[in-house]
């Protein structure tokens, strides 16, 4: 057998076992928990690698919050601190498993696989004397393992809707407590009590979002608790619009802004001079700011915190664009999308996608885009007079003055 073929070899099993499951699991969701459909205004906080010496303070704030938690044990650090896991389970919370040393999956074989979570679920059996139902791959990852190894324990695969990145060194107390204080009901939010820096800013986020989620209403349980009051999925055509928007950001360089903004920026320059609705004359060479949407994350929203959230979204473009030296030139900030009535209130100008401009394309985006908004979209898309795709715009100096804080403004474009 020739090198090539050896390597050819190789490249096939990693697919196979490594590629493939990573896609379908961790970026689909196959056979995974991510979120949950719920009527009820509540949702899950869950914390990994622990337990660890600030677990206690952890619990001490869930507590006074009347709040309960998952969370997700290291079946050494179980060992480690065995008092620790019968704090937790003492506490109301859930404990289960994310294996028995944090080993990553893309490692690791069939074997080791089953031991990795089999270990961890025997140590933490023998302190609860209940054997846990829930696992997380430690980093979310996916091997063509895990899916037996999760049947064969009888253990449900559970991920996460929202990474509150408590364990990045860049973000701050109030970044990482705003992205729990946001979570929508039915989420899943990823958080640590052990590991990397000690975890002391989750214990000091935790401190902002949890009198944040109480004035909301929002109600604080267990993964367990969580599916039994809804449906545990996420429809594939999310989790498959989700895939295509992330590989697009990536080929495009279009920035994902931040956790709690739903818009996608994108810098381009135009080619063509183009007309706005209102008049105005774009000349080619402008630079421009494309705005895509987060779609799956703002059709899981209703109608008022939808428009909340586009608010918001536009007030940190406003901030980001103060101070984001990659933007200064831009002068305008275009999109297309079917939501045209809210667009206007929110202050863009609105026209329609011409006939002739890829008219064929419009109709079938804005009958894709019906399907990811409404559960009865493939009616809903034949109602043109409502479902029409639009073309929006806003001047960066509109958008400075509407959302911008007093002082800003000026830039490219201002005068112009």
């Amino acid at each position: 057998m020739s090198p090539v073929t050896v390597l050819e070899w190789i490249v096939a099993l990693a697919i196979v076992y490594v590629g493939l499951p990573e896609l379908l699991g961790h970026y689909l969701g196959v056979g995974a928990v991510r979120a949950v459909k719920t009527e009820r205004q509540e949702l899950a906080l869950t914390f990994d690698d622990g337990p660890g010496p600030l677990t206690p303070q952890i619990l001490d704030l869930l507590a006074l919050a009347e709040a309960k938690a998952t969370f997700f044990m290291v079946g050494r650090q179980a060992e480690r601190y065995p008092d620790l896991v019968r704090q937790v389970q003492a506490g109301g919370h859930e404990v289960a498993n994310h294996s028995e040393t944090h080993a990553g999956l893309w490692w690791t074989g069939p074997v080791a696989t089953l031991r990795q979570f089999e270990q961890a679920a025997a140590v933490l059996a023998s302190n609860t004397h209940l054997r846990p139902h829930h696992l997380r791959p430690p980093w979310g990852q996916f091997n063509l393992s895990l899916w037996p190894a999760a049947s064969r324990l009888e253990h449900r695969v559970v991920l996460w809707t929202v990474n509150a990145f408590d364990w990045r060194q860049k973000d701050t107390v109030q970044a990482i407590a705003g992205r729990i204080a946001q979570a929508r009901p039915g989420a899943i939010v990823l958080l640590h009590d052990a590991g990397g820096d000690g975890r002391q800013r989750t214990v000091e986020a935790l401190k902002l979002a949890l009198p944040q989620l109480r004035s909301r209403g929002i109600g604080l349980v267990t993964v367990e608790q969580l599916i039994a009051h809804g449906i545990p999925t996420v429809p594939l055509r999310m989790r498959i619009w989700d895939l295509w928007e992330s590989l697009y950001d990536r080929l495009y360089h279009v920035d994902a802004m931040s956790e709690d903004s739903i818009f996608r920026l994108q810098r381009g320059v135009l080619k063509d001079p183009i007309d706005l609705a209102d008049g105005t004359q774009l000349k080619a060479g402008t630079v421009y700011g494309e705005i895509h949407l987060k779609n799956t994350a703002l059709s899981q929203m209703g109608a008022i915190r939808g428009l909340r959230a586009l608010r918001h979204s536009l007030t940190l473009l406003a901030d980001r664009l103060a101070v984001e030296p990659r933007w200064q030139d831009i002068e305008v900030f275009l999109g297309t999308t079917i939501l045209g009535r809210p667009a206007v209130g929110l202050g863009f100008t609105v026209s329609p996608v011409a006939e002739d401009l890829g008219g064929w394309w419009a109709k079938t985006y804005r009958n894709w885009l019906m399907l990811i908004y409404h559960p009865q979209g493939a009616h809903r898309a034949g109602s043109p007079e409502k479902m029409q795709l639009v073309f929006i715009s806003m001047s960066r100096r509109v958008l400075l003055e509407r959302y911008g804080h007093p002082g800003e403004g000026g830039g490219a474009g201002d005068d112009r």
